[in-house]
């Protein structure tokens, strides 16, 4: 029950996709069976379990997966989905990768060298002082606002750091903040174009909170969220960025966070 040896090596080079769908897609992979098309079937419960993963983040993955053509899910009714493997294409995007990896080597050593501007210590705050004993549900407020101290600027960081391009996505992303911050907060001085954390955090909210294109309304949601959960910011306005932060330092956040914005949205 696994795909032939070959095409581990193409299944490791696949870039493009988060920790927790290459973790679904290895998982599919060792779990196919030969005799039925490499598929297998597993209900979204028994995956979670399995992967140690929430039930959203397996629908997403496998949702992003498929998309990405890695597999096929075929419903069944009264009974687990099928997920069936394109080894063909497994075969096209690992290579893809690895060829795409030599091409760019140049570019990334650039990046290597870009410095970020903080207080010269580290800006995450410890489990300890996040957590209460026990507390797994632990609602705090403001975890990140020491990450910037004395600023007298209300963007993460003072210059734009990045030369991208940036996408459609988000830059409408970055409109909502910007009117979420002047509508919630009164304060109008957030820069016009996003720094390169801002961006890295809008990149990471529209991949692992909203999942794909997200609609304005749903931006503005996901704002809402982090204003209703860790309540109103001190220094670093950008909710989006205040999130992100708080999931990093958080021992279990697709609990805390994740599946505890589809309540918030599902309430909305």
């Amino acid at each position: 029950m696994t795909i032939p040896n070959k095409y581990w090596d193409y299944v490791d080079n696949i870039t493009g996709m988060k920790g927790s769908e290459k973790f679904v897609l290895n998982f599919l992979c060792r779990k196919a069976n030969s005799n039925k098309n490499y598929s297998s079937w597993y209900s979204v419960s028994e995956m979670a379990r399995m992967c140690c993963l929430s039930k959203m983040s397996i629908k997403n993955a496998t949702k992003t997966l498929s998309i990405m053509g890695l597999i096929t899910k075929q419903r069944r009714k009264d009974t687990s989905s099928v997920y069936i493997l394109n080894l063909e294409r497994i075969e096209q995007l690992g290579k893809d990768s690895i060829s795409l990896d030599k091409k760019e080597e140049g570019e990334s050593l650039s990046l290597e060298n870009t410095q970020y501007i903080t207080d010269g210590e580290n800006i995450c705050p410890s489990q300890r002082q996040l957590l209460s004993e026990g507390g797994t549900n632990t609602i705090y407020k403001n975890v990140n606002e020491n990450v910037i101290e004395n600023a007298i600027y209300t963007g993460v960081c003072k210059q734009v750091t990045h030369s991208k391009k940036l996408s459609e996505e988000v830059n409408s992303f970055w409109q909502v903040i910007h009117d979420h911050v002047r509508e919630s907060y009164k304060e109008k001085n957030l820069p016009q174009k996003p720094s390169f954390k801002d961006v890295e955090a809008i990149e990471w909210a529209l991949d692992e909170m909203l999942s794909h294109k997200a609609s304005n309304n749903e931006c503005r949601m996901l704002c809402s969220f982090v204003d209703e959960e860790l309540g109103m910011p001190q220094s670093v306005f950008n909710p989006i960025v205040r999130l992100r932060d708080a999931y990093q330092a958080h021992e279990w956040p697709e609990q805390r966070f994740i599946e505890q914005f589809e309540e918030f949205r599902m309430a909305g």
